[in-house]
């Protein structure tokens, strides 16, 4: 088992998770007595399902898995004091919504306690595409910056990032992004625009692809 203080808290002395609701009391005590070894793992497992509810615990578990098998792929480092799963709960509790996940607000840090929190898919997209700048013309912002500007998710244009687009595509789309046409551009005149589009639709690229 984890080496975890029992007790573990936030500086006014009480644990992260626990709210004034007596289900949160009677759990983070059952949490106490498994690490004094009062009580059995099995018997700690019985009674966070019974205040819980087996939805909530088992949803905590399976986030708790999760992070492992990241860290131990090489993603992350594991703090010894997520190593095991009462642990984990001691310093963390159950997972607050359906939605959430366990989520590093120092992306170059590892899982710890200190580096750790439940949130939502929208706060996990946003820290990760917080470093990415983007320049579609002139001005340059962070991509969640000119995902609320053009009225887009920054998953959307993080995704379009990924996949090599411009930054201007990326803000705006590809569907709206101008056409440069070159001066030695070999399309019949008048219809160059149109030409060029469909030149770079079909993959094209360089001068010997004209």
């Amino acid at each position: 088992d984890s080496s975890v203080s029992v007790g573990t808290s936030l500086p006014n002395g009480a644990p992260a998770w626990v709210t004034e609701q007596r289900e949160g009391e009677v759990a983070y005590k059952l949490l106490q007595q498994y690490h004094a070894e009062t009580i059995s793992r099995s018997d700690l497992y019985r009674g966070l399902r019974e205040r819980w509810g087996t939805e909530v615990f088992e949803g905590t578990r399976h986030c708790f898995e999760n992070m492992k098998q990241r860290a131990g792929n090489g993603y992350a480092e594991l703090d010894p004091s997520f190593e095991d799963l009462p642990a984990f709960l001691l310093h963390m509790g159950p997972r607050p919504f359906k939605s959430a996940s366990i989520h590093r607000n120092d992306n170059d840090k590892g899982y710890s306690p200190e580096n750790c929190v439940w949130a939502d898919k929208k706060t996990q997209s946003r820290n990760r595409s917080n470093s990415i700048l983007l320049t579609p013309v002139h001005e340059t912002k962070p991509l969640p910056e000119w995902a609320d500007l053009v009225g887009e998710s920054a998953d959307t244009l993080y995704w379009r990032k990924e996949r090599g687009w411009s930054d201007y595509e990326v803000v705006y789309g590809r569907s709206n992004a101008p056409v440069m046409i070159p001066p030695d551009a070999p399309w019949p005149k008048g219809e160059e625009e149109w030409w060029e589009e469909e030149f770079r639709k079909d993959g094209g690229r360089t001068h010997t692809d004209r």
